[in-house]
């Protein structure tokens, strides 16, 4: 029923596309709960678009950087992958030579902590964080999901286009 892997070659497909593709079949089929959840995770998929943020040099900001690489530390501790799956998220993370989730938690930590420019972080690597979400979505809650968008806070407030992205805000107003 759902896309179970994203193949990609760094841009051949748009996630914003995907997303609504997919939001219609949900709708069609009535699985609002899973149509609610793949909404709260689709700012990611702007994030990977158009990373527009309103602060100044935004790949080296710590107050971006710092909560994008302790979310992709969650979400690879906390989900499940298959090699394959494995080795997609590693690519768009940029990680060489990781073999397991604690190497890739190493590479994370190193980014976090020796902050350098990088302009395709957040471009790629929310690739991942959406794919992650997605593809654990029906063995996660709304809870969890809403934890990692507080966690990207930064990325909420500091984002020029806020209204692309009020579904994933609206859980998190709740708590």
């Amino acid at each position: 029923m759902f896309t179970k892997l994203i193949t990609d070659n760094l841009g051949s497909f748009s996630l914003k596309e995907l997303l609504k593709r997919e939001e219609e079949t949900l709708k069609k089929e009535g699985e609002f709960v899973t149509l609610e959840k793949l909404q709260m995770i689709s700012p990611f998929s702007v994030f990977c678009t158009l990373p527009d943020f309103e602060v100044d040099n935004p790949t080296t900001n710590e107050n971006l950087v710092l909560p994008f690489y302790d979310a992709a530390m969650r979400l690879i501790c906390d989900l499940s992958y298959s090699p394959d799956e494995f080795n997609y998220c590693a690519k768009n993370f940029q990680a060489q030579n990781v073999a397991d989730k604690l190497d890739l938690i190493d590479f994370f930590s190193l980014q976090k902590n020796f902050v350098a420019q990088n302009d395709s972080r957040y471009r790629l690597g929310f690739r991942s964080f959406y794919f992650a979400l997605r593809q654990n979505l029906d063995n996660i809650d709304f809870d969890y999901i809403a934890s990692i968008n507080k966690t990207l806070a930064p990325f909420y407030l500091n984002y020029k286009h806020k209204e692309l992205f009020i579904p994933g805000l609206d859980y998190i107003r709740k708590q």
